[in-house]
């Protein structure tokens, strides 16, 4: 089965930080040379990337700088197949439509409050907000990423 992974890293472990950091400094050379240098430059990724993505956005030429993007994530991403990686863009190259799509019909009645599966149970309600303040506190996540996972859970429409 043909699987789209993140490339690996030198030392051999698949990193979407270190693909992010790469993607979008390759998207500001498209604008902005000296931003571009400062995002490969960024050694603490995790916190440090939002900086970066502001200068996407005042980089000013927004097309270029999204098939610039676009174009470092079809070079980086990999496909993995029998065990060896084959960088995305060749898959496209060598056949234009690789991927299927599937409809998978669920039977199942619709879930009308967000949950959130975690280790080996669903949080909701007060459960999902204590772990979101366990989260923030130990910066797996960020404080806005769990402002947005509150504000989805109190409107679940």
């Amino acid at each position: 089965m043909n699987e789209v992974v993140f490339p690996r890293g030198t030392d051999g472990r698949r990193s979407s930080s270190e693909l992010g950091r790469q993607v979008v400094a390759d998207a500001l050379r498209a604008a902005d040379l000296a931003a571009a240098g400062a995002a490969a430059a960024e050694r603490d990724w995790r916190k440090g990337y939002l900086r970066h993505f502001r200068a996407l956005v005042e980089a000013g030429d927004g097309y270029a700088v999204a098939a610039a993007g676009l174009a470092s994530v079809h070079e980086r991403m990999r496909v993995e197949h029998d065990g060896d990686d084959v960088p995305l863009a060749e898959v496209f190259d060598a056949d234009p439509a690789p991927l299927g799509t599937v409809t998978v019909a669920g039977d199942e009645k619709p879930e009308r409050e967000l949950t959130v599966p975690y280790r080996g149970e669903t949080l909701r309600g007060d459960s999902l907000h204590r772990q979101l303040d366990r989260w923030v506190a130990a910066g797996t996540i960020e404080a806005s990423c769990a402002e947005m996972v509150r504000e989805v859970a109190a409107n679940p429409g």
